[in-house]
């Protein structure tokens, strides 16, 4: 091991350095060392051959794309409004990602959201009808800042 000095890194996520040192705390180990396993094993992942993760994805991909199970991407938007045509247009379900703010229409029926949004993952805001069940709507949100019932 090296010797130990402070080492300054910008754009850390805030939210993961957070859950980072309540980890580390619960661990009993440094921010240091969860980082360095962390990152220790991030490399580790990445040193394998790239050719056979290629391989391994494209067979991934076809394999999803053909079991219907390969979602619609919808991602790096600032603003997002999807009513109930626009999910039955869909033939996949429908990850949202990185979308500044989302509006699911009023005439979005619970079942057909519960159905086509499989995802709704690093948005600032999520807009649903009031009707939605809470706990449903929750589980289906990763990294989302806020949730509004309109």
């Amino acid at each position: 091991m090296s010797e130990k000095k402070v080492v300054s890194i910008r754009g850390i996520d805030e939210d993961l350095y957070r859950r980072a040192t309540v980890f580390a705390r619960e661990t009993g180990k440094t921010i240091g060392e969860i980082i360095n396993e962390s990152l220790r094993l991030l490399l580790s992942i990445a040193d394998f051959s790239s050719k056979s993760i290629s391989v391994l994805l494209s067979e991934l991909k076809e394999g999803l794309i053909e079991s219907g199970l390969m979602s619609v991407i919808i991602k790096n938007l600032d603003e997002v409004s999807l009513n109930e045509r626009d999910l039955k247009e869909s033939d996949r379900p429908i990850v949202l990602t990185n979308i500044g703010r989302v509006f699911i229409e009023n005439n979005v029926p619970f079942e057909l959201f519960d159905k086509k949004i499989q995802a709704v993952i690093s948005c600032g805001e999520l807009n649903v009808p009031k009707n939605y069940p809470k706990v449903k709507v929750l589980s289906k949100c990763y990294y989302v800042k806020k949730i509004n019932y309109i």
